[in-house]
């Protein structure tokens, strides 16, 4: 009976020896990971920079009761959100990195007159010590985007027109009369593509003048603006000895912390195009038939770069061209590569806007090299080593040449990127 005893109390002990190394763990585990405070007194002294034009306001003079306060740990997980009037003063979290956030509501894709105002700080949490919090500072984080017409274009203008525009997936349409700002979410990464789009009745005829813009940030506001000017046949604005005639313009003014910091123009399209007479433009191979598809080998040189060939675009237009428009049609080059040789998709060399330095380096005729002229080399020597990039890909490309008498001629490009031998 005695061992039977002795037995269960030498059990009985180890068990009790386990329990206490499981809570002294438990215990060390806690003291390690800890908890601390974050102070929240700060935020209120929340500040608002109501416009890019305006001084910083405090959150006093501003109704941001409703603005969302919300704190984020290191993995982007949301840990706690208040709104900016239920907002304690002190906030237990454990020990880590966290970010804290003020924003002024769930910002949308598009909308009218509604700002979407932003302020972040990241802090770290340490043991049995209180984080104060630097005051936060809330900024216009979407774009602002207004559009506006001159009184010369608002005089041949009909009431249907209204100009598009558009940010990734998000649009808004301002009517002729429309004096409303618009606001457009940035995506993650800051870098927008805008494209405005005017369409409706000019001058008793139906148009639709297409404007892109690169670069758009958030904060940003965009004042876009359509106007008439005049025009030689040679593209001068407003100047030369040969007969004017009116073109649609579009400049973009971009404003930002109150000040005007460029302003940028490009030339759309005649409103009053000549009807089509005389001749129309060619477009023919050099050398091979444009009708069918020419083969690009994927091959390269001793130091690893891409080969191309030779394949140059002979066009003509006896009355001068007013236009030479270009789409890539590609397997492979997709918009988002384009742009990173300072391309796009579709392009205009006669009206090349901020296309020109990639246009120009690789070797294309732009601007005064086509407006007026009677003949040109399309000359994409120089762009086939880029067709070879991913691979064996079809690639088209669209080419259009409108003269100045309305005239005008499509034919497409194909080439194959094939591997060397096949």
């Amino acid at each position: 009976m005695k061992k039977v005893t002795y037995i269960l109390f030498i059990a009985l002990a180890v068990i009790l020896s386990f329990t206490a190394c499981d809570r002294e763990k438990m215990d060390n585990d806690t003291v390690e990971l800890g908890e601390g405070s974050v102070n929240l007194a700060s935020l209120k002294d929340l500040s608002v920079e109501v416009s890019s034009s305006t001084p910083i306001t405090r959150a006093s003079e501003v109704n941001t009761d409703n603005y969302l306060i919300r704190i984020y740990d290191a993995e982007q997980n949301l840990v706690r959100e208040w709104k900016y009037s239920e907002l304690p003063e002190i906030f237990t979290l454990r020990v880590g990195s966290y970010t804290v956030q003020a924003l002024s509501h769930e910002v949308q894709p598009a909308e009218f007159e509604v700002p979407f105002y932003y302020a972040e700080e990241s802090f770290t949490i340490e043991a049995n010590k209180v984080k104060d919090l630097e005051p936060l500072v809330c900024k216009l984080n979407n774009i602002k985007v207004s559009v506006t017409y001159d009184d010369k274009l608002k005089e041949v203008m009909g009431e249907d027109v209204k100009t598009t525009v558009t940010v990734g997936d998000a649009s808004l349409a301002f009517a002729y009369d429309e004096t409303r700002n618009g606001y457009f979410k940035s995506n993650a990464d800051g870098n927008n593509i805008m494209k405005a789009v005017m369409t409706g009745t000019i001058d008793g005829v139906a148009r639709e003048v297409p404007y892109p813009i690169k670069n758009i940030k958030p904060g940003q506001h965009r004042l876009i603006k359509f106007y008439l000017k005049y025009v030689n046949d040679d593209g001068y604005i407003e100047g030369g000895f040969t007969k004017l005639k009116l073109v649609i313009v579009a400049t973009c003014t971009v404003i930002e912390k109150g000040f005007t910091n460029r302003e940028e123009e490009e030339t759309i399209i005649d409103p009053n195009p000549p009807t089509p007479s005389g001749k129309a433009p060619t477009i023919v191979g050099d050398g091979f038939d444009i009708d069918e598809s020419l083969d690009v080998p994927i091959k390269r040189d001793e130091g690893g770069n891409l080969i191309g060939i030779t394949v140059v675009v002979n066009i003509e237009a006896e009355n001068g061209f007013s236009n030479l428009k270009v789409k890539i049609d590609s397997e492979t080059l997709t918009p988002e590569l384009l742009e990173e040789v300072e391309l796009a998709s579709e392009f205009d060399l006669a009206y090349p806007g901020d296309l020109r330095t990639g246009l120009e380096s690789l070797g294309f005729p732009v601007g005064d090299q086509v407006l007026g002229k009677t003949t040109l080399k399309f000359d994409i020597t120089k762009f086939t080593p880029l067709l070879g990039i991913y691979g064996p890909a079809t690639h088209k490309f669209i080419i259009t040449a409108i003269d100045q008498s309305g005239n005008s001629v499509e034919k497409t490009l194909t080439l194959i990127s094939v591997a060397e031998g096949e």
